[in-house]
């Protein structure tokens, strides 16, 4: 498993990186003392574990729960036992440990992970969909989502553009955007985008083909940060 530890005492996370060195479970350990820091390590990495101080300055360990998007699972290192107790309101948190850290409260903290890893993997997995079934008049077509380029809406209508043409369904953005995978992103009130098929992207349009896409000021910041994590 990979793992961070985020906490402002460089004691706790040579401790913690010293107990991950011990564990075979444990493929490598990052270190960040700085909470803002380490929250931008977790946006722009992948990590199974995530060490968290609960009493940082500024910016602490609350705060951070509250923003963190990744999957990363939770253990929070802490002084206060009933924040710790408190903690697991926050669906991430699956462990505590307590201060001063002991190598067996963290050992059994990474094996009821990876307990529940192993049970998740053993449990049969709902098949992932790979197209949409969208009313075409009388008739009900599915179209791949590899093959969506971009959707337009057109009044209470959305046109789908793919490799093989354009169809028209009654639909709308806001409804199609929760039924669409991770590749497709909203750059404006009238369009939704395959990322896959971008030729050429800035924050005032989106070029797919031969077709210029404009992108509206409230999803400017999505856009943004789309470009970011991938550049």
């Amino acid at each position: 498993m990979k793992c961070i530890i985020i906490d402002d005492d460089p004691l706790i996370t040579d401790l913690v990186m010293h107990f991950s060195d011990k564990c075979e479970l444990i493929e490598y350990c990052v270190a960040c003392n700085d909470s803002v820091e380490g929250l931008k390590l977790l946006t722009n990495s992948n990590f199974d574990i995530l060490f968290l101080d609960y009493n940082m300055p500024d910016f602490n360990g609350r705060d951070l729960l509250e923003l963190k998007k990744d999957k990363s699972k939770v253990i929070m290192i802490t002084s206060n036992k009933d924040f710790a107790v408190d903690s697991y309101q926050y669906e991430d948190v699956t462990d505590y440990l307590l201060k001063p850290l002991d190598y067996e409260s963290f050992l059994k903290s990474i094996l009821r992970i990876e307990t529940k890893r192993k049970d998740f993997a053993s449990q049969p997995q709902e098949k992932t969909k790979d197209s949409l079934m969208v009313k075409d008049g009388n008739n009900w077509i599915p179209i791949l989502f590899k093959d969506i380029q971009f959707i337009k809406s057109e009044s209470n209508y959305c046109v789908f553009y793919t490799l093989n043409g354009k169809t028209m369904s009654l639909a709308k953005l806001k409804d199609l955007e929760v039924k669409l995978p991770p590749s497709f992103i909203r750059c404006h009130r009238s369009f939704i985008v395959n990322t896959s098929y971008i030729s050429k992207i800035n924050l005032e349009e989106i070029q797919i083909g031969t077709t210029l896409i404009p992108i509206s000021q409230m999803f400017k910041e999505n856009i943004k940060k789309f470009i970011e994590s991938n550049s």
